[in-house]
C-alpha cells in the first residue's frame, strides 16, 4: 500500500485527459454566455481552445498508440491421446502428442516437456521432427523453431510398471512469447491392473452324432498374463442330451457330480496353457451348444474370454432293426406244409417306430396263413406279397411272423425277407434275410431197356438220393413181388424179367418230414 508520498505517479495521459475536460468545460460556458460578451473576443476563446483541444488529442493518441505495441508473438498448442483405457501390469501402449504453431510469428526454440507418472516406464518414441531426451520419468521433446501452421507429432511408446488410475501432462516451452498461455494438455485416463489374463476355449470333433455314439470335446485354458493365474478351475454344465464317459488332462485333476463337470488345473504361469478332453455319450436326441467357464483367485479384467461356447451339435435317433428268416424244416419234399418263421428284432438305441416287413412267395409254394405277436398281416395273391406292418419295437424288443405255406413244385425255393422303419437305422446289413431251401421229389421214369448200351439201363428214379431211408417194391401184374430193396441206389436192371408192364411201390422219408408213398407202372423192354 502507497503512502501520501509514496503515492504512484500519474500516467501522463492521465494527466492530459484532465486538461481536455476542463477547456471543454470552459468553452461550454463560453458558448452559453457568448450573447452577452464581445463577439470577437468569444470568437477567439473558441479558436484557441479548438487548437488546443485538437492538440492535445493528437498527443493522446501518439501516447496510447505507443502504450499498444508489442514485440513478436506465437500462439502454439499442444494435444495428448492414449491408444488404451485398461491396461495389465507389463502391458506397452502408445501415447500420441500433437503441438502445433497458430502464429502470427515464428516460435523459437519450442520444447515439449513430458513427465511419466510412477505407473509406467518410457520404452521408445517416433518423432515427426526434432529429437527426445529421457531424464529418469522426464522426456523432453525437442522441436526447434516452428513456422506458423506447423505441426509435429510424437509417437511415445510406455510400459505399465505399476497398477492404479493415472493422467500424464505435457508442457509445451518457447523463446517467443505466447499470446495464449494455455500450453498443456492432458491425456485421458488409463486404468492399470495387476491380475493374470486367464482365458478359455472350447471345441469339439464332431458336429452331429447319433443316439448313442460318443464324440469328444477339447477345453484349452490360456493365460495371457502378465501375472500367474492361481487356483484356476473350469466348470462344465453337460447338457442333458450327453452323459459323461471320461476325461484326459494335461494337468490338474477333475471330478464329475450330475452333470456338473469340475476341472481344477491349479496355477497357470503367464504364457502357460492346459487341455482336456472329455469324453462323452449321445443318449438323448436334440439339438444344443455346451458351455465352459474358466475361474481364478482374483479378477480377471477381460472377462470376455472366461467363457467359451463350442460349435452346435445334433443328435439324431436312430434304430437298428433286423430280419431274420428260417424254414421249420431242413427238407422239404414236395407236397409237403411247413412254416416260415420270420423274426424281427430292434438293437436300439432308441425305439424302431412304424416297422414294416415284405416277404414275396416263390412261385413254388402255395400261401396258407400268416400269424403274428403285432401289427398288421397282408396276403396280396397278384403280387405274392406278404406284407406285415404298423407296429413298434423298443430297444431289445423282437417280435416273429409265423407263416405256413406248402411246396407245390420241386426245385429250389428261394425267399428274401426285407424290414424298415420310420427311424434312421445305420446298419442296413441286416435290414434283409434270404432262405434258401429245395423242395425234393421222385422223378419216376416210365420205361427203361436193359439191353447193354449203357442207355437207360437201370431204373433211375430222380431225387431219391436226397431221402434218408426209401423202399423199392416191383410186382408184376399178378402181385407177386419181383423186387425189393431197401435204400436202393438206382442200380436195378430188370434183368431177370421178361420184357413187360410192371408195377411198383416206392416209400421214402427222412428225419423231419413225414413218410411218402410213390406208386406207377414201368416198362421193361
Amino acid at each position: 500500500m502507497y503512502t501520501r508520498s509514496q503515492r504512484s505517479p500519474i500516467p501522463e495521459y492521465y494527466t492530459y485527459t484532465r486538461w481536455l475536460l476542463v477547456l471543454i468545460f470552459v468553452v461550454l460556458i463560453v458558448i452559453c454566455f457568448g450573447s452577452f460578451a464581445n463577439a470577437k473576443a468569444v470568437e477567439n476563446v473558441r479558436s484557441n481552445a479548438t487548437f488546443l483541444m485538437s492538440s492535445l488529442f493528437a498527443h493522446r493518441s501518439s501516447i496510447l498508440f505507443a502504450k499498444s505495441s508489442k514485440p513478436d508473438s506465437a500462439d502454439i498448442y499442444v494435444s495428448k491421446s492414449v491408444s488404451i483405457s485398461t491396461t495389465v501390469l507389463g502391458q506397452k501402449f502408445d501415447y500420441t502428442i500433437k503441438v502445433g504453431n497458430k502464429g502470427p510469428s515464428v516460435s523459437k526454440q519450442v520444447l515439449m516437456i513430458d513427465t511419466l507418472p510412477d505407473n509406467i516406464d518410457y520404452q521408445s518414441s517416433v518423432v515427426s521432427v526434432g529429437a527426445i531426451t529421457v531424464n529418469g520419468k522426464i522426456v523432453t521433446w525437442e522441436l526447434g523453431d516452428m513456422n506458423v501452421a506447423a505441426l509435429e507429432t510424437l509417437t511415445l511408446t510406455v510400459v505399465t510398471v505399476k497398477k492404479g488410475t493415472f493422467r500424464n501432462k505435457a508442457n509445451l516451452k518457447s523463446q517467443t512469447p505466447d499470446c495464449n498461455k494455455c500450453n498443456q494438455a492432458i491425456s485421458p485416463q488409463v486404468q492399470c491392473y495387476d491380475f493374470a489374463d486367464i482365458g478359455i476355449q472350447k471345441t469339439v470333433n464332431k458336429d452331429s452324432v447319433l443316439l448313442g455314439d460318443t464324440f469328444e470335446y477339447k477345453l484349452k485354458v490360456s493365460n495371457k498374463g502378465p501375472l500367474t493365474a492361481q487356483s484356476t478351475y473350469v466348470i462344465d454344465t453337460l447338457p442333458k442330451q450327453l452323459e459323461f464317459v471320461s476325461a484326459s488332462l494335461s494337468v490338474g485333476t477333475f471330478g464329475i457330480n450330475d452333470n456338473n463337470f469340475k476341472w481344477t488345473v491349479g496355477d497357470v504361469p503367464n504364457g502357460q496353457s492346459a487341455e482336456a478332453i472329455l469324453k462323452v455319450k449321445a443318449v438323448h436326441p436334440g439339438v444344443f451348444t455346451n458351455s465352459a467357464i474358466v475361474y481364478e483367485q482374483s479378477s480377471d479384467p477381460v472377462l470376455e474370454d472366461t467363457i467359451s461356447t463350442s460349435p452346435t451339435v445334433i443328435i439324431y435317433e436312430n434304430a437298428d432293426v433286423s430280419v431274420f428268416k428260417v424254414a421249420n424244416q431242413s427238407v422239404i419234399a414236395l407236397n409237403d406244409e411247413f412254416y416260415y418263421t420270420v423274426t424281427v428284432k430292434n438293437s436300439g438305441p432308441t425305439s424302431a417306430k412304424m416297422i414294416k416287413v415284405a416277404d414275396t412267395l416263390s412261385e413254388s409254394l402255395e400261401y396258407i396263413g400268416a400269424e403274428a405277436g403285432s401289427g398288421i398281416i397282408n396276403w396280396e395273391p397278384n403280387q405274392r406279397l406278404i406284407s406285415w406292418d404298423s407296429f413298434d419295437l423298443s430297444n431289445g424288443e423282437e417280435v416273429v411272423l409265423k407263416l405256413k405255406v406248402k411246396a407245390i413244385k420241386i426245385g429250389e425255393l428261394k425267399n428274401i425277407a426285407s424290414v424298415k422303419s420310420s427311424v434312421t437305422d445305420n446298419n442296413l446289413s441286416n435290414n434283409t434275410s434270404e432262405c434258401i431251401k429245395n423242395v425234393i421229389g421222385l422223378r419216376i421214369p416210365n420205361v427203361f431197356s436193359p439191353n447193354g448200351d449203357d442207355i437207360n439201363d437201370t431204373f433211375v428214379i430222380d431225387g431219391i438220393e436226397a431221402w434218408h431211408h426209401n423202399e423199392l417194391t416191383v410186382m408184376n401184374r399178378w402181385g407177386n413181388n419181383v423186387f425189393y430193396k431197401e435204400n436202393y441206389k438206382n442200380d436195378w436192371n430188370g434183368s431177370s424179367l421178361l420184357p413187360g408192364t410192371y408195377f411198383y411201390v416206392i416209400t421214402v422219408s427222412n428225419e423231419t418230414t413225414q413218410q411218402q408213398v410213390f406208386t406207377g407202372w414201368v416198362l421193361i423192354k
